[in-house]
């Protein structure tokens, strides 16, 4: 049933709002199963403002594009998938944006590639070894002179 509150319309009503026969709204529901009015105990079809739009969309896929009835259903599957995709995207958004607002938090520590270990020992040998000979040959205060 509709949610509380929500206006709901009979097949007569519905389709002088859509200005279509009621006859029209029983086939697009035998044709298009996105399209399910809610029936009451006795059977009466009830439509609500979703079911009018969507009838308003299969008209105008019908009517103003020309489209067939299996190229109109076809179309409404596609605007389904995109709006599950949208929804999916919204969704992930909405968790991105609470993990960002939850504070900062520690950024993973990093740890060096095996290229990268590598090029940092043969950067630390290299240094080692400019120290080393660099010292090579110079007299310093702690170096023994030989005057002969």
């Amino acid at each position: 049933m509709p949610g509380r509150g929500e206006r709901t319309y009979k097949i007569g009503h519905a389709a002088q709002i859509l200005g279509v026969e009621p006859y029209v709204l029983r086939f697009w529901e035998t044709e298009f199963p996105q399209l399910s009015p809610i029936r009451t105990p006795k059977g009466q079809r009830l439509y609500t403002e979703a079911h009018l739009r969507l009838i308003t969309r299969i008209k105008t896929l019908l009517y103003e594009h020309g489209l067939t009835i299996d190229g109109a259903r076809r179309k409404l599957d596609q605007d389904h998938q995109w709006l599950d995709m949208l929804t999916d995207i919204h969704s992930e958004l909405l968790d991105i944006r609470r993990t960002l607002l939850s504070g900062p938090a520690a950024p993973p520590a990093r740890t060096a590639s095996p290229q990268e270990e590598r090029d940092q020992n043969g950067d630390q040998e290299a240094e080692n070894d400019s120290i080393n000979h660099g010292q090579e040959g110079q007299s310093g205060p702690h170096q023994a002179v030989d005057d002969r």
